[in-house]
This record gives C-alpha cells, sequence and structure tokens, in this order.
C-alpha cells in the first residue's frame, strides 16, 4: 500500500501502486474483484484536492493496471454527481441506474479507443 498527499499525486504516473490506495490526507481508492469485473469503490478526494486533475491522476493509474489485465471495470456513482463526468472522460458508460445511483462500466483500453475517435 502507498500513501501519498496533494503534491505527490503529481507525480504519481510513474508510480505502480497495490490496492487499496491511500492518498493520505488527500483521499482514497479501492479496487475488488466481483463477478467477472473489478469493481472501483470508494473513490474519495478531499475537497481541497479536487479539480486539480488529480483524480483523472489516480483513475488512470488505477486503470492502466486492469487495462494490462484485460479486465472491464465497473462502478456506481449518485445521480447528479460531478464524478460522473470525470468517470466518462476515461472511458466509463452507462450499464443501469435507478433513482440514486448511475451503474457504469468500462472494457478494457476503452480510454485508448475513445481517444483514438477524438
Amino acid at each position: 500500500m502507498t500513501a501519498w498527499t496533494c503534491a505527490a499525486l503529481t507525480t504519481l504516473s510513474a508510480v505502480r501502486a497495490e490496492m487499496p490506495i491511500r492518498l493520505s490526507g488527500a483521499g482514497c481508492v479501492a479496487v475488488r474483484p466481483t463477478e467477472g469485473r473489478q469493481w472501483l469503490e470508494h473513490f474519495y478526494l478531499a475537497p481541497h484536492c479536487q479539480g486539480r486533475g488529480l483524480g483523472s491522476t489516480v483513475l488512470r493509474t488505477v486503470l492502466e493496471r486492469t487495462d494490462a489485465q484485460g479486465t472491464t471495470v465497473g462502478l456506481n456513482v449518485l445521480q447528479g454527481s460531478a464524478a460522473r463526468r470525470l468517470y466518462e472522460r476515461h472511458g466509463f458508460v452507462v450499464e443501469a441506474q435507478d433513482p440514486i445511483d448511475v451503474f457504469m462500466m468500462r472494457p478494457p483500453g476503452a480510454m485508448a479507443s475513445t481517444a483514438a475517435k477524438a
């Protein structure tokens, strides 16, 4: 397990950490295996660390690992949450939704194929 501060997250792309990741005052993220996919959960950034690209850096690191494993990633995000845009930018698509949650998934390599279309 590796801990990061907000300042250290800017160099995160060079780090390959074991899951779960504790972001030492900045937040946390965990990935767990479930029914043929990895489930991204408990992805939180402290308010003072939001809006600075840190969430994208952490998510990119997680997705590089799941892509290398050839694994689909699933998650749920609250209806109306700004985090949904972050996930969509990284290749997640809506799989289902209810009045509270939006359930999203991302097949391996989706970010690369999305970038190729742009």
